[in-house]
């Protein structure tokens, strides 16, 4: 083993002192466009944990529909050996997969931090606030 492999693998291992209950990802299986998309089956990532939760509201432009936006990163371990890609999903909870309150996240961008050692992932969830984006009348 070499000395980077050596420092990869305790770097690695630092990271797996750290991690969260069950984290569990899908790859995009079908083109981006395709109507519906298709996923791979429901993996699990071992030693992830997911960090810097954030939330914020955004209109959309086109519709005037308000969305409540989630964020947070993903750091995955050189160890558990799992890459993901952009429009890959994540699911995360004690029970993943099992439970309904478990929520579905879109890797969002890629970070190039600790290369070889943690790998992180911008996570992103939205959801309308209004089931209706009508405005209101002054009539």
């Amino acid at each position: 083993m070499t000395l980077c492999d050596k420092i990869r693998t305790s770097l690695s291992k630092v990271g797996r002192k750290f991690a969260d209950g069950a984290i569990e990802y899908r790859s995009l299986s079908s083109a981006p466009d395709a109507s519906p998309r298709t996923y791979t089956a429901w993996g699990t990532i071992d030693y992830a944990r997911c960090v810097d939760f954030g939330e914020s509201q955004q209109q959309d432009q086109e519709s005037g529909m308000w969305i409540h936006v989630e964020t947070c990163d993903l750091r995955v371990p050189f160890e558990a050996g799992v890459f993901l890609s952009i429009r890959d999903q994540v699911r995360q909870g004690a029970t993943a997969g099992v439970s309904a309150t478990n929520k579905v996240w879109q890797v969002r961008e890629q970070d190039m931090s600790s290369a070889g050692a943690v790998q992180v992932y911008h996570l992103e969830r939205r959801s309308p606030m209004l089931t209706n984006p009508r405005h209101g009348s002054n009539v």
